[in-house]
Formats: C-alpha cells, sequence, structure tokens
C-alpha cells in the first residue's frame, strides 16, 4: 500500500506531527525502515480519512449530536 510521510498523515487527518510522533512513540502507530508510514497502517489506527469542507465538519458533527440525542 501507499507509505507517506508524517506530514502527509497528519494533513490526511487534520491532525499535528506531534500528535503523530506521540503515537509512533507509544508504540501505537509504527514506520517504515525508510521513515515513511503505510497508509493501511494509518487506517488501522486512525480509521478511514474523511475529504474534509467546512460545510461537511458542520453536517457530520450536527449528525452526530442528532445521534446522540436519538440514544
Amino acid at each position: 500500500m501507499k507509505a507517506m510521510s508524517v506530514i502527509e498523515i497528519a494533513n490526511l487527518y487534520g491532525m499535528n506531527r506531534q500528535s503523530i510522533y506521540k503515537r509512533i512513540k507509544k508504540g501505537d502507530l509504527s514506520k517504515n525502515s525508510d521513515g515513511r508510514i503505510d497508509l493501511s497502517e494509518a487506517i488501522r489506527v486512525f480509521g478511514e480519512p474523511v475529504q474534509r469542507s467546512n460545510s461537511n465538519v458542520t453536517y457530520l458533527q450536527s449528525t452526530e449530536v442528532q445521534k446522540s440525542a436519538e440514544v
């Protein structure tokens, strides 16, 4: 699968680099010998990446609030 840099993974998931490095140091996430992270490894740890846009994030947040209210 595609190998990505820490910066690419951070951008993909909307996180900062320090969060990625903390997960690597903790042992939750592993890097290849070339220092890159397989996308499959990132998906295992963080889940499927979601395409983010301002309207989409707002919609997803309101949907989550509605679901939690129903429960």
